[in-house]
């Protein structure tokens, strides 16, 4: 999910400078008003501690600049050196945050032409100024919103990212009931082809060899740990009869389900 690690609010009344910088995550600057600019650069590789060694003159070289004013904002990845040079008053809002691995944001300067990330931003402040209950889930809710709200504007869509983890999640735990794979296929935008590649290449099986396994597994544990009845059990796990059952119970296993139970139950 979502975390920020601290919120930085300032409303400056005369030109200020922040020396040069970084973060160890993403940090988000929104400037309600003010005028200035931001120069950046991607440092060294950090060390083992997590620490950077960067020498600021040299960096000036390879240095970028972005210029901002009111209703701006900029996004920086973790370890990017940046200072800010604010030239007249300024209210600022900085929040440094987490976010899940397979996101990613890219470092930018953008314009809040409709007042979207403003809206949202407020929110944030209000909740951090007054502190009530579960304060902290509702910034972390309000930042996501900002999170994808920028991911939608000005990353490329990918609009299953978690289509397939979804529907694992699904057949986890619904397996010992009749699925419609063309259906969950459908649910989240695939052909029955496509799906079944991407299902294979996250979990190793076919949709179909996946729900085996897991009857399969559910079976052997009621098989050892229960006294139910194999017709019984068979039911639990999802097969259509006995006969299915006992049939690919062998198959795995070379016993059948009652045999598997009298040798190997304790």
């Amino acid at each position: 999910m979502v975390e920020y690690q601290y919120i930085v609010e300032k409303q400056l009344t005369e030109p200020t400078f922040t020396k040069s910088h970084y973060h160890s995550c993403y940090e988000f600057i929104y400037y309600f008003s003010g005028n200035g600019f931001n120069l950046y650069h991607q440092p060294l590789t950090p060390t083992k501690e997590d620490l950077l060694v960067y020498d600021s003159s040299s960096a000036a070289q390879n240095t970028q600049k972005f210029n901002v004013g009111p209703n701006s904002y900029i996004l920086f990845e973790p370890y990017i050196v940046h200072s800010e040079t604010l030239t007249s008053s300024a209210d600022v809002f900085a929040i440094v945050f987490k976010v899940p691995q397979n996101y990613k944001l890219r470092t930018g300067c953008f314009k809040d032409h409709d007042n979207v990330v403003a809206n949202l931003v407020s929110k944030i402040i209000s909740e951090y100024k007054n502190k009530q209950f579960a304060y902290n889930l509702s910034i972390n809710s309000l930042l996501a919103q900002i999170v994808v709200y920028i991911l939608r504007q000005f990353s490329a869509p990918n609009k299953n990212e978690d289509g397939i983890g979804q529907i694992v999640s699904y057949i986890d735990d619904y397996f010992m009931n009749q699925i419609d794979f063309a259906a969950l296929a459908a649910s989240i935008g695939y052909s029955n082809d496509h799906f079944r590649f991407l299902f294979k290449k996250q979990t190793g099986f076919s949709p179909k060899q996946y729900v085996q396994n897991k009857r399969f597994e559910l079976a052997k544990q009621q098989i050892l740990h229960t006294n139910l009845s194999m017709n019984t059990i068979a039911e639990n796990c999802g097969y259509e009869d006995y006969f299915q059952f006992t049939t690919y119970f062998k198959k795995l296993t070379s016993y059948s389900p009652l045999h598997f139970r009298k040798k190997f139950k304790k």
